[in-house]
């Protein structure tokens, strides 16, 4: 009996039939890890969901409307108040230990280094400790600013429910726009061009 089988398996390996199911199984898989990875969708591509601390604001900023003003200390020691910035802001809230943060990671720095003159970009941590953070800043060699929101309160007055997400804040403090999940060179290049 065992002979039988084994002939019967030899016998599939070695046919034509055999050698085009091996490549259309492997096709198959091949196409369905692309789509994962894809997500099938650039707009709602990784998003990692976080948990604040504490309750939400009622509702999240819209366009159009005043972005919550906060304060705190960056990995420098400066203080940052975006209330008394006076240039176009980038608010990112994000995690080093999500894998769409790091992914996107690279085309932030490309963008502070191509704008950074007209623009302050933020990378808000959410609930990281210094530690964690400092030591990948600095193994990645990331110029923007860097702050902590260990107690989640910066994520919970923007209603941020997953990492990455970003915010595109004018000069006036008004939301110009919003882009939750990862974002691509191109999303970044235009909601930047769009700031006012």
């Amino acid at each position: 009996m065992a002979d039988q089988v084994l002939d019967w398996r030899e016998r599939i390996q070695n046919s034509r039939i055999g050698s085009l199911l091996v490549v259309i199984i492997t096709t198959v898989i091949v196409i369905a890890g692309v789509l994962l990875v894809k997500g099938g969708n650039e707009e709602a591509a990784a998003l990692s969901e976080i948990e604040l601390s504490e309750e939400a604001a009622a509702k999240p900023p819209a366009i159009g409307e005043q972005a919550p003003t906060f304060s705190g200390i960056d990995l420098n020691g400066e203080t940052v108040d975006l209330e008394n910035i006076d240039e176009p802001v980038w608010l990112i809230f994000n995690a080093t230990w999500c894998t769409a943060c790091r992914a996107e990671t690279p085309h932030i720095q490309e963008a502070e280094d191509k704008y950074g003159d007209d623009i302050d970009i933020l990378a808000i941590y959410v609930n990281e400790s210094e530690n964690a953070v400092r030591s990948y800043t600095d193994q990645v060699g990331l110029s923007y600013t860097h702050m902590l929101d260990p107690t989640t309160e910066i994520a919970a007055a923007y209603r941020t429910m997953g990492v990455p997400a970003h915010f595109f804040i004018n000069t006036d403090g008004t939301v110009a726009s919003i882009h939750q999940g990862a974002i691509s060179p191109s999303q970044i290049d235009r909601a930047l061009e769009g700031l006012g």
